[in-house]
């Protein structure tokens, strides 16, 4: 309906979409056409939400860095290459807020388990630099590790986060306490 009224176009059945799917999908086409690495953003984002961490720049690119695949010289140019795409399509496609449907476009789903304990190191390197802007996230992100039955290093990480931020009081600590006895 926005379209239709930016485009200054009357509603009608030749003009009217019944779903925004196939919209996003074609979207996501675009923007991966123009941008390769807009992949690895999208997976970024998708990963960064399963695991309930707010989507700040800081934490999307080095997450779509982390993801990279290939030999060492073509993860070099794509790092480069992930900036371009990223600075798109957070003015263009809003990524830090992704709307219904816009990150399911893609057509698949990032296996959490897999990037577990690479972004567990991520997350407390950035955690060390930008204590305040992720203090929200800290919490969901070890929850998830729990969720996802990634016990080790869900201990590893509060382990780290009762050391870094002693005074602070971090609920849910015991279930973790209790798989370390």
């Amino acid at each position: 309906m926005r379209r239709l009224k930016t485009d200054n176009v009357p509603l009608n059945p030749n003009t009217y979409r019944p779903s925004l799917g196939k919209t996003w999908e074609k979207r996501y086409q675009e923007a991966v056409k123009r941008y390769p690495a807009a992949k690895y953003v999208y997976d970024a984002v998708d990963l960064l939400r399963q695991f309930d961490i707010s989507l700040e720049r800081l934490i999307i690119e080095p997450t779509a860095n982390l993801m990279l695949k290939g030999n060492i010289w073509q993860r070099l140019w794509c790092r480069f290459k992930i900036s371009s795409a990223l600075n798109y399509l957070v003015e263009i496609e809003r990524i830090k807020n992704p709307r219904d449907g816009q990150i399911k476009a893609k057509g698949y789903r990032v296996e959490a388990g897999e990037y577990a304990s690479s972004l567990t190191k991520l997350f407390l390197r950035l955690t060390d630099k930008f204590p305040q802007k992720l203090e929200n996230s800290q919490m969901s992100f070890g929850r998830y590790l729990l969720k996802i039955k990634c016990y080790e290093e869900a201990l590893n990480y509060f382990t780290i986060l009762i050391k870094s931020f002693p005074h602070r009081n971090l609920p849910g600590m015991a279930r973790v306490m209790r798989y370390r006895v």
